[in-house]
């Protein structure tokens, strides 16, 4: 922008009429190079110095915020995984107590059948014992 207004011929009119006054005619002007003033270039550098330093604060804070993001999603899966194992734990507990359960069912019925067995033994002892006497007796 600065470059198109400078080598605009109506930019320089008081030029264009000192040479015409001379006898000269100006057709078109060419800037060679350009410098900033002092003051603009300290303007210039310390812009470029914020545009940095803002990107850089951008990029941190970027990584900040992404780096949040995988700690929470860390977290969501550590909770999962956390919630999985306790309803896993939960079942492997129901499954070893009705396995428990049924064992103790059967050595119950064991036992009783046993003693039953044991009972029926004594009693056909003293169903022989009984017998024995009667026939001494007789």
């Amino acid at each position: 922008d600065v470059t198109k207004g400078l080598v605009s011929l109506d930019t320089y009119t008081s030029l264009q009429e000192a040479a015409e006054a001379c006898g000269f005619c100006i057709d078109s002007v060419r800037v060679e190079s350009l410098c900033l003033s002092s003051v603009l270039q300290n303007q210039a550098s310390s812009d470029q110095k914020l545009s940095a330093t803002l990107r850089t604060e951008m990029a941190e804070k970027t990584q900040r915020r992404q780096l949040l993001e995988l700690e929470i999603e860390d977290r969501r899966r550590r909770i999962d995984q956390e919630a999985e194992l306790k309803r896993i734990q939960v079942q492997t507990d129901t499954k070893l107590e009705e396995e428990l359960h049924c064992l103790k069912e059967a050595e119950l019925e064991r036992r009783l059948y046993l003693r039953k067995m044991e009972v029926a033994a004594d009693n056909e002892i003293e169903s022989i014992a009984d017998k024995n006497v009667m026939v001494f007796l007789k």
